[in-house]
């Protein structure tokens, strides 16, 4: 989730987040069940394993946790949006696509019957909903990347990509169009509102998991195969590649955003070693790795904001120093480094978004 925080906005710029150059070193641990911060309201989407068996979506508002699921299917939050008070969600039911309005769930239908899939990414703009995610239709293998949106005069329109495989998880927004971060066929590249006016930014395979759109350049971050199925992370700057090297050969970023003078921020893990092959998590600023306070086993960040000069990213810690040894949500900041939820289940957060008080 692309969340600024900030007082103006300059017209015509394409900036998706605000600054952070001196991030402290995020070294310590903190749980707690509130949070009191003092600029703004945080707000965690993800899930919990509920009786360590199934998957139940929910989301943290300042470390406290609702469920917005009933329990009785697996549920699982990708994506979470604040507007006046409402909280929304995307995320999966019962392996089908679905978004949420506060704790009501809506799924997503379509002509041809969804078999599986998922809410990636919602946006919400002059009362217009947008939803991106990806599904498979029955009787169908491949991969389809579907935008659906509803104006709450109109019912709602889904667009789902052709038969060729697809798959998308991010977008950005500009000059209303939205822009969308895909890979047809394996080829990595983006989508001018949706997948008519498809721009392939490589002439080799690829898969790019995030967008950003800074004035007219447009940046891709993920993963570029460079030889023999081998592959590196980093991303693209209007098709030109610049690589992230991964300490101990593997590692996944799970997000990436632009500061106003487009530096490039990554969130991601990476092994913590040669022989230990847990993951830890990181964030990288302009491709330099900056290592994230992690617990005994293995630990991942998944999204990260910006407010003034504070950093906030989403994840989650396994084997806590000084905890449970249980997975647990939470976040990182550079004032209180990590801040982990309280909950009786392991719990993944997945996405934040903050709120100014």
């Amino acid at each position: 989730m692309k969340n600024i925080l900030i007082t103006s906005l300059i017209a015509g710029s394409l900036i998706s987040c605000k600054k952070n150059d001196n991030v402290d070193p995020l070294n310590s641990y903190q749980n707690i069940e509130t949070i009191n911060d003092p600029d703004v309201d945080v707000y965690e989407g993800g899930y919990f394993k509920k009786d360590y068996l199934i998957d139940v979506a929910c989301y943290w508002k300042n470390g406290k946790q609702f469920s917005v699921s009933d329990q009785s299917q697996q549920s699982q939050v990708f994506d979470i949006l604040v507007n006046n008070g409402n909280v929304y969600l995307a995320g999966e039911f019962n392996n089908k696509p679905c978004y949420w309005i506060n704790n009501e769930r809506f799924d997503i239908t379509s002509q041809g019957n969804i078999m599986y899939g998922f809410v990636s990414r919602i946006y919400l703009d002059q009362g217009k909903l947008y939803l991106l995610g990806n599904l498979n239709l029955t009787n169908e293998n491949n991969s389809r990347g579907f935008v659906w949106t509803k104006d709450g005069i109109n019912s709602p329109e889904i667009k789902i990509s052709d038969t060729r495989e697809a798959y998308v998880l991010d977008w950005d927004f500009a000059n209303n169009h939205f822009y969308v971060a895909d890979y047809v066929n394996k080829v990595p590249g983006y989508g001018v509102d949706g997948w008519d006016n498809h721009t392939v930014v490589d002439d080799g395979l690829g898969h790019p998991n995030n967008i950003c759109l800074n004035n007219q350049d447009i940046y891709l971050s993920g993963t570029k195969v460079v030889s023999n199925n081998e592959y590196t992370w980093g991303y693209w700057k209007n098709g030109g590649f610049s690589p992230i090297n991964l300490p101990y050969l593997d590692g996944y970023i799970s997000e990436m955003i632009l500061s106003p003078t487009a530096q490039v921020y990554q969130v991601g893990n990476h092994n913590k070693s040669a022989q230990d092959l847990a993951q830890k998590a990181a964030y990288w600023l302009d491709g330099v790795q900056n290592d994230l306070v992690s617990g005994n086993d293995q630990s991942n960040a998944t999204d990260i904001v910006l407010n003034g000069t504070n950093l906030y990213i989403s994840g989650f810690l396994d084997g806590v120093q000084g905890g449970s040894g249980k997975i647990s949500a939470g976040y990182w900041t550079s004032k209180n480094s990590w801040i982990g939820f309280n909950c009786p289940f392991p719990a993944i957060g997945t996405s934040i978004y903050l709120v100014k008080k």
